[in-house]
């Protein structure tokens, strides 16, 4: 029972406490690119495939950087090679298994690879030191808290094109401001102190 109270607690961490979008900034890019829910609700079913499938070899990455002198010089470049290799796989598998599935995922997953949040959730996975299940829940959570974010925004947006808006404040820069309301009300909700 301790075992799933712990992926429980990875899982919602990553979810809403360590939400890749709102406390990191992660994909931040992300918000611009997509307009509609059924974009949205694609784009993050391939990242959360990419982050949980990295993530996972992350833990064996880890495993064999851990008696290297230096070893934080080589994560980065291996995570991509890591990423890279995710997406190879995953590209040989739709070509030649599901070619229709490709024509509607094709454009998507490249962006959904290599994207900021793929390289950070892995970063992140790596200073925590997580295990192999703790990684695997860490990695769908922090694709599922980023689909979320990206939903959220898309709400706020879709309210605050209806709303009164000074013309110097309308498209990117509310949006900004949105999102870091958003950031704010999540920060006070995870309840952090303040330095002593």
């Amino acid at each position: 029972m301790d075992f799933l109270y712990q992926i429980l607690v990875v899982f919602v961490t990553a979810l809403v406490a360590e939400n890749a979008l709102f406390a990191r900034s992660l994909g931040a890019g992300e918000i611009l690119n997509y307009r509609r829910p059924k974009q949205i609700l694609l784009f993050s079913a391939v990242l959360i495939v990419v982050t949980t499938l990295s993530s996972v070899l992350t833990v064996f990455i880890n495993l064999a950087l851990a008696e290297v002198q230096n070893a934080y010089l080589f994560r980065p470049i291996l995570f991509i090679i890591c990423i890279t290799i995710i997406y190879v796989a995953a590209y040989l598998i739709l070509h030649f298994f599901f070619p229709k599935l490709l024509s509607f995922v094709g454009g998507i997953l490249p962006y959904a690879t290599y994207n900021c949040l793929s390289i950070g959730t892995l970063l992140l996975i790596s200073s925590k030191r997580l295990s192999l299940i703790e990684s695997w829940s860490f990695g769908i959570g922090t694709g599922m808290g980023f689909m979320a974010a990206l939903l959220l925004v898309y709400v706020g947006r879709r309210k605050l094109t209806l709303s009164n808006i000074p013309k110097s404040f309308k498209g990117l820069p509310i949006t900004l401001i949105y999102i870091g309301l958003l950031s704010l009300a999540i920060y006070g909700l995870v309840g952090h102190q303040l330095p002593s």
